[in-house]
């Protein structure tokens, strides 16, 4: 799910790159920090033009290191078959938003080392150019030190064993090893997490009361810990979630009432007939009991009005063998997966070509709330 106020630059092998609107607060304080403050005092004959660039152009380059970190964990997932739905950056620096957890312990690890292994990589490499640097030209000796020390520092506290940090999934990837439970490693792993963000937030709250200089520092900290607390609040919520739908198969949630559209008609037509006379927000689409796609209000949305009488379904729908599919044997928690994996909220049951019905995400939450409420 994406962050709001947050859109699209670009793509790195094939992953949509964003930028959330928060991260121009990171970058501006960072800039400022540099330019303001850490810079004049290493390098107090510099002009106000130099310290711009070096200020500028460090705190781009720390986060072109940030996505370098996360695409450094993507290509892992991509490489062991897990979608990668895009790597974000935001006022926290970057989060790569992978589709499902490894299902494998062996997945995990080598996808969660992977990240901070890349920042220790672009520590040494910004090392050897300061090496390089340091008697030849001042302004690249000073941004290749401090990205060093701030690579170096990246990967460092992304190795604190604290989920949902990479140090935490290590961890996590190494009990889930011994004890064979995912569960159990989650939990374990998920008290380090919470015990890391108190931490941060009282430490935070101690340096912010010490002195006024170290207010922004300790509120900034304290902001992490929180942020921290969040993510490992979210990843138990959605293993609680997984674990209420334990016992079901894709059958047992299905709806199989279905009203399905037909490919040739134009979209006046699915308007008037489907989408205006029910509500609903999208319709499967088949010929007899044959899946051919899926259409939304929001494919519909993107053609212009006057196009409608014109333009038929199928040219807009997204088509069946773009769908996650599944079988009417599958578990539940494997159903979620298939949904999150493409990014829908519902995925078709089918056997044998035949479609039989669907599963939404609200069947699985309405699932898995009954199970809570039965005490399950």
């Amino acid at each position: 799910m994406n962050l709001p106020g947050t859109f699209r630059v670009g793509s790195l092998l094939g992953i949509p790159l964003q930028i959330n609107v928060s991260w121009f607060v990171a970058f501006g304080l960072i800039t400022v920090s540099l330019v303001a403050g850490q810079l004049p005092d290493m390098y107090p004959r510099w002009d106000e033009t130099t310290l711009m660039v070096v200020g500028v152009t460090t705190s781009l380059l720390f986060f072109v290191s940030v996505v370098l970190h996360e695409l450094a964990h993507s290509a892992i997932a991509q490489m062991i078959g897990i979608p990668v739905r895009s790597i974000t950056l935001f006022i926290f620096g970057g989060v790569a938003h992978i589709a499902r957890d490894p299902a494998e312990p062996a997945g995990e690890l080598l996808m969660a080392a992977m990240g901070p292994v890349a920042s220790f990589a672009l520590a040494a490499g910004f090392a050897a150019l300061w090496a390089a640097a340091r008697d030849v030209h001042e302004p690249i000796t000073a941004m290749a030190g401090l990205l060093a020390g701030i690579n170096f520092s990246l990967g460092a506290f992304n190795l604190i064993p604290g989920f949902p940090l990479d140090g935490g999934r290590v961890l996590r990837s190494i009990l889930w090893w011994g004890t064979g439970s995912h569960r159990t490693a989650t939990h374990i792993a998920g008290w380090f997490g919470r015990s890391l963000a108190l931490f941060l937030i009282v430490l935070g709250v101690a340096l912010a009361m010490s002195r006024p200089g170290a207010m922004l520092s300790g509120v900034w900290m304290i902001a992490v810990g929180w942020f921290v607390n969040q993510a490992v609040t979210g990843n138990m919520r959605q293993l609680r979630f997984r674990e209420s739908l334990n016992g079901y198969v894709a059958s047992d949630l299905m709806a199989s009432n279905l009203h399905l559209l037909p490919p040739g008609l134009t979209i006046q037509e699915a308007v008037n007939r489907f989408f205006g006379a029910t509500g609903w927000r999208w319709f499967l689409v088949a010929e007899g009991n044959t899946l051919r796609g899926l259409v939304t209000l929001s494919d519909i949305s993107r053609v212009p009005k006057r196009e409608w009488s014109n333009t038929l379904v199928r040219s807009v729908m997204t088509a069946a063998d773009d769908l996650t599919t599944v079988a009417p044997d599958w578990p539940a928690p494997d159903v979620l997966d298939a949904m999150q994996e493409k990014g829908y909220q519902q995925t078709p049951v089918v056997q044998d070509g035949q479609l039989l019905g669907v599963v939404t995400a609200v069947n699985l939450f309405e699932a898995a709330h009954t199970r809570r409420e039965l005490g399950f």
